[in-house]
């Protein structure tokens, strides 16, 4: 009787899938009929599996596993999340940015025992009272704040809305005392500050949902206040709203196109930016590896367009890509990418980054453990020779090693070919070398400090940044 079934039932698939004959005339099942009979059949696999399998499976795991096997088959950014996991839902893929505090709307950090303002949130009680980055808090409500705690500091200047708080701070040794009334503060992506020169900066931390209102806030606040320039940081922003960076990108370009959304290889939305010369001052915008998603979408509209920007800084991440966020009908939510973001004359972002108009490495993203492993496998440049095209060595191959952290095509076989040339070409131009590729004593120590810089942070300045400050001035 089991093998009749068993045959019975290998003959129903055999005919579901093959067709069948009626009066001589053949009807084969069609892909979508194989697909919706695949589907039909997946819920009684999961039961028969649940029942008969060998350990302990739940169908609510079954299922689950289903349900990431076809977000698997896609891409990276689009991910099932289900609530049985024991996850939030949705809130486990939204980084939400929207922090309520309560207080005078200052970040600010512990320097030398005294409180530091580190960030003025824009439109809080101590932009408007004049604070700024840099500036030195010297009492609070009449007290020292010397030798103050970051939470003790934190704990006098926060309090209930509508209070009041006395705040002494000194800048450029002079001292200014000023009673503010705290607000309900939400915490923003956007810090800011005057640099000598008439250099406004601004740091874009990510894309939340009021970072163009907190930017233009930025901006015109560094224009008012003399600003002729500006040097905007995203470096480390991993993205956020990509509306919210082409609003940006459209109080920065006086015309041009911002950006192209396509899908399934055609461009389905072109974004314009509305003509105004008032807008157009000499902007210098700091990217990093991890410069990535909306940020991008910023960096290519100034990078393609004549505004009157440089990228300075090292190739972006390179995630082209717009997701949507979905709450599922049984609570468990998902990620899809839904269309590609790409540059203003079509230049493809995803997997292919933004290359800066001026390379400068600074400070590179790596963990403990990986900086440990670089120290164990890379080699040292010690060998006291030197490489020029066509020769092999030691010291070629460390060089490799290095130039491959960095982020250049190189391969790692101790010969001085081609892109090995082009690469030390660059590290030379980067050092203000000459660059023909050799590797000399001049090379050697130029690569190695770089590199040192880039993974285990040996920097005594910040070289993008500075680099931004010898354009613009």
């Amino acid at each position: 009787l089991l093998a009749l079934v068993m045959v019975l039932s290998c003959g129903y698939y055999l005919i579901y899938l093959i067709g069948y004959n009626d009066g001589g005339v053949v009807y084969a099942a069609t892909q979508e009929q194989n697909d919706q009979g695949k589907l039909n059949d997946l819920g009684g696999i999961i039961d028969y599996i649940v029942e008969h399998y060998k350990d302990n499976v739940t169908r609510t795991e079954l299922v689950n596993a289903a349900m990431k096997g076809v977000f698997d088959a896609l891409d990276v950014w689009s991910v099932y999340s289900p609530r049985a996991d024991g996850n939030d839902g949705i809130k486990d893929l939204v980084d939400n940015s929207a922090t309520l505090l309560s207080g005078i709307g200052i970040v600010f950090t512990i320097e030398d025992g005294w409180p530091v303002v580190d960030n003025v949130i824009v439109t809080g009680p101590s932009q408007i009272a004049g604070l700024r980055s840099g500036d030195v808090i010297t009492e609070i409500d009449g007290v020292s704040a010397k030798g103050l705690s970051l939470e003790d500091a934190g704990a006098r200047l926060r309090g209930e809305p509508g209070s009041r708080v006395t705040v002494t701070w000194e800048r450029a040794g002079e001292k200014h005392t000023v009673t503010m009334t705290r607000e309900a503060i939400q915490a923003t992506d956007i810090r800011y500050w005057m640099e000598d020169g008439g250099i406004g900066f601004i740091g874009i931390e990510q894309f939340g949902d009021n970072a163009a209102r907190d930017f233009n806030l930025a901006r015109l606040s560094l224009l008012s206040a003399g600003a002729k320039s500006l040097v905007i940081d995203v470096r480390g922003n991993t993205g956020g709203y990509i509306d919210e960076a082409a609003a940006i990108a459209e109080q920065l370009l006086d015309s041009g196109t911002i950006t192209q959304y396509a899908k399934k290889g055609t461009v389905f939305e072109t974004v314009t930016a509305t003509p105004d010369a008032t807008k157009k001052v000499p902007i210098v915008m700091l990217t990093d590896g991890m410069t990535a998603s909306a940020s991008e979408l910023l960096a290519a509209a100034l990078k393609h367009n004549d505004c009157g920007a440089t990228l300075v800084g090292t190739r972006t991440f390179g995630k082209g890509t717009a997701l949507y966020l979905y709450d599922g009908g049984n609570d468990d939510s998902f990620s899809l990418a839904e269309f590609y973001f790409n540059g203003p004359d079509g230049e493809v972002i995803e997997e292919n980054g933004v290359e800066p108009d001026v390379k400068v490495f600074g400070y590179g993203y790596f963990t403990e453990e990986e900086r440990e492993d670089l120290k164990k496998n890379v080699i040292a440049m010690d060998e006291g020779v030197k490489y020029f095209a066509g020769q092999k060595g030691i010291n070629v191959l460390a060089a490799q090693q290095r130039l491959a952290v960095l982020g250049y095509d190189v391969p790692e076989n101790g010969y001085m070919d081609a892109s090995t040339l082009e690469a030390l070409k660059d590290v030379q131009r980067i050092s203000g070398g000459y660059p023909y590729g050799g590797l000399d004593f001049f090379t050697i120590a130029a690569l190695d400090r770089i590199y040192r810089g880039y993974v285990f942070g040996e920097l005594t300045t910040d070289p993008v940044f500075a680099k931004a400050l010898e354009i613009l001035k």
